[in-house]
């Protein structure tokens, strides 16, 4: 079976009728509405602990600093991990579809 497709374009192509920045600030259909109390709450959250912190460094020199290594450690480690995890996700899914492909070719 020969499946050729031909794809005809007009002679006169129109630029489209879209503006990125309209597309990039729409709140219509957009899930924003519904994350942006929880953005602004998280935010107040993290100036909370930022101004506690520097209250109790200033008032009563305690230094409420959490040392970097482990956490750099362990964000190296989960971002392996999920290279990894991806790329076998990935694997799988080429198997899967050069299988059917295989299968479709008979």
């Amino acid at each position: 079976m020969d499946r050729q497709t031909t794809t005809e374009f007009p002679s006169e192509t129109k630029p489209l009728a879209y503006s990125y920045w309209l597309g990039t600030f729409a709140i219509r259909g957009s899930v924003a509405p519904r994350i942006i109390l929880d953005v602004f709450g998280f935010g107040l959250l993290a100036l909370a602990t930022v101004f506690a912190s520097q209250f109790a460094t200033k008032h009563f020199d305690i230094s409420l600093t959490i040392p970097a290594g482990p956490f750099e450690v362990a964000g190296a480690v989960l971002g392996l991990l999920l290279v990894l995890r991806l790329l076998g996700a990935y694997c799988r899914r080429s198997r899967i579809a050069s299988r059917r492909a295989t299968a479709y070719l008979r």
